[in-house]
């Protein structure tokens, strides 16, 4: 978990009517690839959007994991609601659990900052049960116990999370639920 700052690299162009042509199709491709990428991930498709930000796929590019990057655009928020996404951040940065999403690294360029979180893909817990209704006892019970796990993890941790609900748990792979960010208060 540590912060970088993104670099930017230039593109030379060509004098002959040729070589521009060519050149100008390259520069399009890399810049377009350059927006594509952020520090050592690709970016993917687009998992959803916010009031603050919009969530990304992405790929680490020498680990070759799956990451949820949240993009957040500091000149289109006030300054009240960066510091609640710095707070988030600290958070997420001093909690480890295994049901709360972890937080990976944090990049910030002069307009966005790029939260890259562990990705979980299941959906979250509010569409699962619109989807299959209501769930036998032995999964309610196995995905409470996980919920009220991430609860107290927050609260040994001296984080309140205050939006608690089923759209703010998501599911993995095996169908673990996974407390997502929103940590507003601290005491």
């Amino acid at each position: 978990m540590h912060q970088q700052q993104a670099g930017q690299s230039s593109t030379s162009t060509t004098t002959s009517t040729t070589s521009t042509f060519t050149s100008h199709k390259r520069n399009s491709k890399d810049r377009r690839m350059k927006l594509e990428k952020i520090g050592l991930y690709r970016v993917g498709r687009t998992l959803g959007h916010g009031n603050f930000a919009h969530v990304r796929t992405g790929y680490h590019e020498i680990a070759n994991t799956k990451v949820a990057i949240k993009i957040v655009d500091t000149q289109t928020i006030d300054a009240e609601n960066i510091a609640k996404i710095n707070r988030e951040i600290q958070i997420l940065q001093r909690i480890n659990h295994p049901y709360i999403v972890k937080l990976y690294e944090v990049i910030r360029t002069d307009r966005y900052w790029y939260i890259i979180t562990e990705y979980v893909g299941g959906g979250e817990l509010f569409e699962m049960l619109t989807e299959k209704g209501k769930q036998p006892e032995i999964e309610a019970r196995r995905l409470f116990q996980q919920i009220v796990s991430a609860v107290a993890g927050c609260h040994g941790s001296g984080v309140v999370h205050r939006d608690i609900k089923a759209e703010n748990l998501l599911l993995d792979k095996d169908n673990n639920a996974k407390l997502i960010g929103k940590f507003p208060k601290e005491y």
